[in-house]
């Protein structure tokens, strides 16, 4: 059931985040210039030059002036839902080619792979759920 102002991508974050067979490790907060005044807590940023900083990030990647926040058009939804990991980053199109799939998306692979590295205990959470689940079908 869609909300009052969602729209399908937040519709379908909701979907995912909310599933009982769908584990999220953590999420991306992709920064932008919103005037609906959005924004969401964030653990981490990665700013422009790959540098993790406690500050949000805006959207060319420059390090914001808040302490684990970040603005953006779509991110407001990311703190009503039960995500381990949020990691803000600069929009990808706007941070001057720095996070461009020609230099191997440096930005977002970081990102990426500190959510995947901090997951360790999820996923030894998922293989014990796995376990368990292999035993009672028997």
């Amino acid at each position: 059931m869609r909300r009052l102002g969602e729209g399908a991508g937040e519709q379908a974050l909701r979907y995912v985040a909310g599933h009982e067979q769908i584990e999220v490790l953590g999420a991306l907060a992709v920064a932008s210039n919103t005037h609906q005044h959005e924004w969401t807590k964030v653990h981490v940023s990665i700013d422009r030059d790959g540098v993790m900083t406690e500050y949000g990030v805006d959207k060319e990647g420059f390090r914001d002036l808040e302490i684990g926040r970040i603005n953006g058009d779509t991110v407001y939804c990311l703190d009503r839902l039960n995500i381990p990991l949020i990691v803000g980053i600069g929009d990808i199109g706007k941070m001057g080619y720095r996070d461009h799939a020609k230099y191997g998306a440096p930005i977002t692979r970081k990102a990426v792979e500190l959510i995947l590295e901090r997951s360790g205990g999820h996923a030894g959470k998922r293989k014990e759920t796995e376990s368990a689940d292999r035993e009672a079908a028997r």
